[in-house]
């Protein structure tokens, strides 16, 4: 499934320093062609991720959304074979873990649920890489899915649902299923809701 939303988020490398070994990069978010947020990494994705937190944080500032993530369900996406359900409350969560435990993945699956389209900013050949392979144990799955639960108690997303649910399913064929609180919809509306409200 192919789509674009009317406002486009992109990112702008504003500066590269330092021997390869010890490089800092500057990325600017820009939405429309408007800059809303810059951020300073190690590598050029992790400024990437820390100018559109930056951004995300800009947008929630000018519309007053109050919404909240409460939950991610993954279930066969890169290394989560079977389903795993993330709940989070109001406040500050972190996820931690050793080395190889997932911890990027997840943030992989976030990013993906809201629309990504671009398989190398999920450290992917294509598209297909985000569904589980499989190991010698286990079989390959045949398809990935990711869903976000997010508190509309204040009623920001226009519908009429105090929890909205936003989900993504990928199968090995290339057939794509975007669902908002389980109805199936475009990725152009999909994507256009999460990024009216702060969340692509």
């Amino acid at each position: 499934m192919q789509g674009h939303t009317d406002e486009t988020l992109t990112y702008v490398l504003l500066k590269e320093e330092g021997p390869d070994h010890n490089k800092s990069f500057e990325v600017s978010a820009m939405l429309d062609g408007q800059e809303i947020g810059r951020g300073i990494g190690r590598t050029k994705k992790s400024a990437e991720q820390r100018a559109a937190y930056r951004g995300i944080l800009t947008i929630r500032k000018t519309a007053g959304v109050g919404m909240y993530l409460k939950s991610i369900e993954i279930q066969g996406f890169k290394s989560f074979a079977n389903k795993i359900l993330f709940e989070f409350h109001n406040g500050i969560t972190g996820i931690v873990g050793p080395n190889g435990s997932g911890k990027s993945n997840v943030a992989d699956a976030v990013r993906w649920v809201l629309g990504e389209q671009r398989s190398r900013q999920l450290r992917g050949g294509t598209m297909q890489d985000v569904i589980f392979a499989g190991t010698e144990l286990r079989k390959p799955q045949g398809f990935a899915y990711v869903a976000i639960t997010l508190d509309n108690a204040d009623h920001k997303l226009p519908i009429e649902y105090d929890e909205v649910t936003v989900s993504r399913r990928l199968y090995r064929s290339g057939e794509s299923e975007y669902k908002i609180n389980g109805t199936s919809c475009r990725l152009k509306r999909y994507q256009r809701a999460l990024l009216r409200y702060g969340y692509r």
